[in-house]
């Protein structure tokens, strides 16, 4: 088993344990931690009142996700390789960085998409969406690891995870369920 395997496996395990309460009353949970050197990994789970086919049917559509998560530029897959490329601007206090990435998207139907970096302004990139029928909805986990190939201290990197996701979240949110 490789490490993006391993990791993976371990996020699925968290994602099928019992979530918070305050998840159904709009609450967005985050955990962050330091991953390898100079990157960080996070998990977010927000509540979606949809059914878990309608969120499968907005998510996997990743022209749009250029409207569910503001970072993001552009979003395309493309049309010979079916490898999903992504650009997108993070302005860091003083400093704006363009980022692009190239991805291997594995989509298990209704359920995760798991997305492998391919290469990018990324050293490692890894990133996995689930969905889970619950209550009335579904529950939406999201789990990314990056290490960018740009010099940016590993505590920007995990404070910008733990500050913005929940941001990108409730946007993705507002823009799921008008």
């Amino acid at each position: 088993m490789n490490q993006a395997t391993a990791w993976i496996d371990r996020i699925a395990k968290a994602c099928n344990t019992e979530p918070s309460a305050s998840l159904g009353d709009g609450h967005i949970s985050v955990k962050t931690e330091p991953w390898g050197l100079g990157g960080g990994s996070a998990i977010a789970q927000l509540y979606l009142p949809l059914t878990r086919q309608q969120c499968w049917q907005k998510v996997s559509n990743y022209s749009q996700w250029v409207n569910y998560f503001p970072d993001i530029t552009y979003s395309q897959v493309l049309p010979k390789s079916q490898h999903l490329y992504q650009k997108g601007i993070k302005d860091f206090i003083l400093l704006r960085v363009e980022v692009e990435i190239y991805l291997q998207v594995r989509e298990t139907c209704n359920q995760a998409i798991e997305f492998e970096l391919l290469k990018g302004s990324f050293s490692e990139f890894l990133a996995y969406l689930h969905l889970q029928d619950y209550q009335q909805g579904t529950l939406l986990s999201y789990a990314v690891q990056a290490t960018p190939n740009f010099p940016i201290p590993a505590p920007f990197i995990e404070q910008a995870l733990k500050l913005e996701l929940p941001a990108n979240m409730r946007h993705m949110r507002q823009v799921l369920c008008p």
